[in-house]
């Protein structure tokens, strides 16, 4: 029975072991609930930091605008038609696009350059300047309202003229959003070959 009499002390002991912190963490409870009283009239100004703070993530979450040509290759017979299109990723409220595009006239010819699907979304009429000259295209496209996402902002299409290899590359690429102009690099040329 000795153990019997040990169980009883080991019980009472625990209900101490519960007690005692209850009691201490009841009493440090009011304690907390009153740095959580200074807290919350420090909260006010904490709540000011919070949006600040949240503020630079929204600003570094935002994606670089980036740019590209596609397709990265394309095969042309003389005579017959081919499409290279500007493609723009991660806009903002885009409003215009100007680019100049360069390529070799002895092989290829531009028959045309249109806006893309990304500068006519929703519907929105877009306005246009266009310049085509042997070896260059100039086009300036805008719209009224600005637009978001990624997609073809202008398509040109070239003819092939005789065979050889060449490359078509963006010369410049200006960005107009509501807030100003951004010039965009460009990732690599397209390589067009001009075969029979």
């Amino acid at each position: 029975y000795i153990g019997t009499v040990d169980l009883p002390k080991v019980p009472s002991a625990r209900p101490p072991l519960f007690g005692a912190p209850e009691e201490p963490v009841a009493s440090p409870s009011p304690t907390p609930a009153a740095s959580p009283k200074p807290q919350a009239s420090s909260g006010a100004p904490t709540a000011a930091p919070s949006p600040a703070a949240g503020a630079p993530p929204a600003a570094t979450s935002r994606p670089a605008v980036a740019a590209a040509l596609t397709p990265l290759e394309a095969k042309v017979k003389p005579g017959e038609a081919t499409a290279v299109s500007v493609v723009l990723m991660n806009a903002q409220d885009l409003t215009g696009v100007e680019v100049v595009i360069a390529f070799d006239p002895a092989l290829v010819e531009a028959l045309d350059v249109a806006a893309g699907s990304l500068m006519t979304l929703g519907g929105v009429p877009v306005g246009a300047e266009r310049s085509m000259e042997p070896g260059r295209v100039r086009v300036k496209l805008s719209r009224a309202s600005g637009v978001a996402g990624s997609g073809v902002v202008a398509a040109l299409t070239l003819k092939g003229l005789k065979e050889g290899s060449t490359t078509v590359t963006v010369e410049t690429l200006t960005v107009t959003t509501v807030s100003g102009r951004e010039q965009v690099r460009m990732a690599s040329p397209v390589h067009i070959t001009v075969k029979p």
